[in-house]
């Protein structure tokens, strides 16, 4: 944990403690779920890979576009029921932190969700730090098993030519919200290059990662040369 992230950690703990009343085992139910669960959780319903909420790389309107999403999943509510919770608390003290106007938030979101209207295109302020993963490891695996999809065969410079040139997705073989921190990684035996499809296959159930492998198997069209 950086120094950073050590001072939201305690942060997070006293307001627990202080604004919510969380006591010893019910308030560290709720930090476990902060710095375990819940990365696995965005990981598996968004696809989105976060390796710790106490970087702030998300916004407080994705954050709680998330909650939302997830509360009105009965299912996932009855498995993650405190993750949720954690969310919703997580969420206010960062919307405190940062001076954001959290029910206004809400209010729009909802309105945004009940509305027959799809508007898109308004503008709204946001505030997250975002942390890069590292493009060397991504080029050195490309470098190393080139830019064909290791599902599928398929090449993006073949079919869209001179805009496809040295594109594709990278997919790490086991996620880095699953590593628990920082990881040295080795681009080679941890990575693996897919097409955008074969990608949102691997990620479309919630809660597991299928194995290359498996999708290998199930491919019904293999592009050659």
């Amino acid at each position: 944990m950086t120094d950073e992230q050590y001072v939201i950690y305690r942060e997070y703990r006293t307001f627990l403690r202080t604004e919510k009343g969380k006591k010893k085992n019910l308030l560290e139910s709720y930090v476990k779920a902060i710095e375990e669960k819940l990365p696995a959780l965005i990981h598996s319903c968004f696809n989105i890979e976060v390796e710790s909420l106490y970087d702030n790389s998300l916004s407080v309107e994705q954050l709680v576009t998330m909650s939302m999403k997830i509360k009105s999943d009965d299912e996932l509510m009855t498995t993650q029921y405190i993750s949720s919770r954690a969310l919703d608390y997580y969420i206010e003290y960062y919307a405190n932190k940062i001076g954001a106007d959290l029910k206004g938030i809400i209010d729009s979101l909802q309105k945004d969700e009940d509305s027959d209207e799809y508007v898109e295109g308004e503008e709204r302020d946001q505030v997250s730090i975002r942390y890069e993963r590292n493009k060397r490891a991504k080029e050195k695996c490309i470098k190393a098993k080139g830019c064909k999809c290791a599902v599928c065969g398929f090449d993006f410079e073949k079919v869209y030519g001179e805009a496809g040139k040295g594109f594709i997705e990278v997919h790490h073989i086991i996620p880095v919200s699953k590593r628990g921190g920082s990881y040295v990684l080795d681009p080679v035996n941890d990575l693996v290059p897919l097409c955008s499809n074969c990608h949102s296959i691997v990620h479309r159930k919630r809660d597991t990662v299928m194995e290359i492998e498996e999708l290998q198997k199930i491919c019904t069209i293999k592009y050659t040369e």
